[in-house]
Formats: structure tokens, C-alpha cells, sequence
């Protein structure tokens, strides 16, 4: 197959989706950044972690279970050590998105804390972030029922062992704040993210990409509430703080361009959006590949604009 056939039939599984990607397309484009979502990564191994930040997905699963394997045979499979790299595998699965590797992920998360309460007790760190990840791990699956107590244990936790407005408070609040937000709770989502953004707010050179992630979805919630203007002026302000932070062709970026061209689009300002998804998608080629599926939405964004318009020849010369 050719790259632009490839594109075609990428692109076209897009188009497909027709309106209903307008509404979702800006989480899409999100959640799959792991600064982004909320699993948790504190305890995963940096190789693993390296894997992940380079979309090297299925290798990073893989390279988990082998560290598994070595930490049970070296350490025993009681072990922190094993533990740790329970976690890793956890939030490798996480990362990935392939549900097969669910049951075994779900398994292994649960084994992992209860090592954990066996070493440290229920109130310690290490078992606070197990459950992030476990937490992360659920919310990726759409198991937000099951993330919640999870969710709200972890911020417990973290309340009593580092104080109320430590970092790790605001990470365990956004990570409540997604799974109520998920679960459609807009109003107890909205007040998390807000209370997330004043703790990050203390040092917000160090926490800029968090504050930005905030805003974010602060403005997702917005636009999910009928507030298209509020809406942008928050995923504004977060394309602002990762074009600082990241440079203005880093592929986050593009996310924010593809939700603010969604968000334009939905707004009737049709030379806005096709303007931002194409700049969104020229940075999605130059990080990700021209066959990349976020290049693909970006040209059937593109192309749903041109054939509203009648411009069917234009729309068809994208995917040449």
C-alpha cells in the first residue's frame, strides 16, 4: 500500500465519524499524551517510560514484562522491587490502550498494592501511587465507576502524608477531576481542576504543562456546558503555556490546535479552523510521520470543511 493510499483509507475512517467526531475530537487528541492523562507514572521504569514518550506502545509492554519477570526471579514476587515493576507494566498497558492486556493489567495492579499495604501500611506513598496508576489504568478503559473510590483514596493519601498543597495533592486532584468528568460529574470536575491549577499555581515554572493540561479540559468542560467562548479562552491560554514551554512545533501543541479548529468549527468560523487544523496537522507530519492517525484526523477535519463548502476537487487533493 502507499503512503497516500494509506492516508485515504485513514483518513476516510474519519470522515466517517462525521459530527461526532467534532464533539470528541479534542479529548481524543489528548488523552493519548502521557503528561496528559492520568495515569500515574511515578514508579514505572525510565526505559519504559522512554518507550512510551517515543509512541513505541506495544515495545514498552513488552519490555515491562520481561523487567517483571526479572524483578519476581531476582527479588522474589512479594517484593517492592516486583512492585514496582508491576507498575510499570501497569502503566505500559495503560499507555498502549489494547484491551486484551486489560485482565492482566487489572491482576497485576491489584498484587501490586497489596504488597504495598503489606510492606508500608495503607497510609504510605509508594501505595498511593500504585493506585494512581491503577486509577490511570481504569479511567483508560472507561472503567470510571471503578476509578473513583480509587481516585479519591489516592488524594487521601496524599493529603495526610505531604500536606494539602503539596504537588502531589494536585496531581491526585486532576487525576479526580478526569474521572468525574468523565463520569459526566461537570461541576465536582470543574472545582478539581480549578483547586489543581491554584496548588500548580505556587510554582508555576515547574508545573506549567500540568496548569496547561488544567486548562485544558477546564475548557472542554466548558464547551461540554454550551460556554464555546469561555472554552476558548481557556485551551487558548494552554496553547499559550505549551508553546512557551514546548516550543510552538511540538506535537501537544498540535492537540490544542486540533481541539481550538474543532471548537472554531462549532462556532460557524470556518477560515479559523481550517487554518488551525492545518497547522495542527503540518506539526503532527513533521513529529509523527505522514501516515500517523493524527494526521489522518487532521486531513478529514480538513477535508469535512472543503466538502461543506462545495470545494469537493480541494477536498479530494488532500490525500493525493
Amino acid at each position: 500500500m502507499t503512503g497516500s493510499s494509506a492516508r485515504q483509507r485513514a483518513a476516510v475512517r474519519w470522515l466517517v465519524a462525521g459530527s461526532a467526531f467534532l464533539i470528541l475530537a479534542a479529548c481524543l487528541a489528548v488523552a493519548w499524551i502521557p503528561i496528559a492523562a492520568p495515569a500515574g507514572a511515578g514508579r514505572a521504569d525510565t526505559g519504559v517510560k522512554g518507550l512510551i514518550a517515543d509512541h513505541r506502545e506495544a515495545e514498552a509492554v513488552a519490555l515491562a514484562r520481561t523487567l517483571l519477570g526479572r524483578a519476581r526471579q531476582d527479588h522474589g514476587s512479594g517484593s517492592m522491587q516486583a512492585a514496582d515493576a508491576m507498575d510499570s507494566l501497569v502503566y505500559a498497558v495503560t499507555a498502549a490502550g489494547n484491551r486484551d492486556d486489560l485482565p492482566e493489567a487489572l491482576g497485576l495492579a491489584e498484587e501490586s498494592a497489596r504488597i504495598r499495604e503489606a510492606s508500608c501500611g495503607r497510609e504510605c506513598p509508594a501505595l498511593a501511587e500504585t493506585l494512581r496508576t491503577y486509577a490511570g489504568l481504569l479511567w483508560r478503559y472507561e472503567e470510571y465507576r471503578a476509578a473513583l473510590p480509587v481516585a479519591e483514596r489516592v488524594l487521601a493519601i496524599d493529603v495526610r502524608d505531604s500536606g494539602p498543597r503539596s504537588p502531589r495533592v494536585a496531581r491526585s486532584l486532576y487525576l479526580l477531576a478526569e474521572v468525574n468528568r468523565a463520569m459526566g460529574n461537570y461541576a465536582a470536575a470543574e472545582d478539581l481542576h480549578r483547586k489543581a491549577v491554584s496548588l500548580w499555581s505556587d510554582a508555576p515554572g515547574i508545573h506549567i504543562l500540568d496548569i496547561a493540561n488544567s486548562l485544558h479540559y477546564l475548557g472542554m468542560l466548558r464547551w461540554t456546558m454550551g460556554d464555546f467562548a469561555g472554552a476558548q479562552e481557556l485551551i487558548g491560554r494552554a496553547l499559550v503555556m505549551r508553546e512557551g514551554a514546548l516550543g510552538r512545533e511540538d506535537e501537544r501543541v498540535a492537540a490544542d490546535l486540533n481541539t481550538l479548529g474543532s471548537l472554531a468549527e462549532r462556532m460557524g468560523d470556518r477560515a479559523a479552523a481550517m487554518s488551525l487544523y492545518e497547522r495542527g496537522r503540518s506539526i503532527w507530519e513533521k513529529t509523527l510521520g505522514k501516515n500517523h492517525p493524527f494526521v489522518a484526523r487532521g486531513l478529514a477535519n480538513q477535508g469535512r470543511l472543503l466538502s461543506a463548502s462545495g470545494e469537493y476537487a480541494a477536498a479530494k487533493d488532500l490525500f493525493r
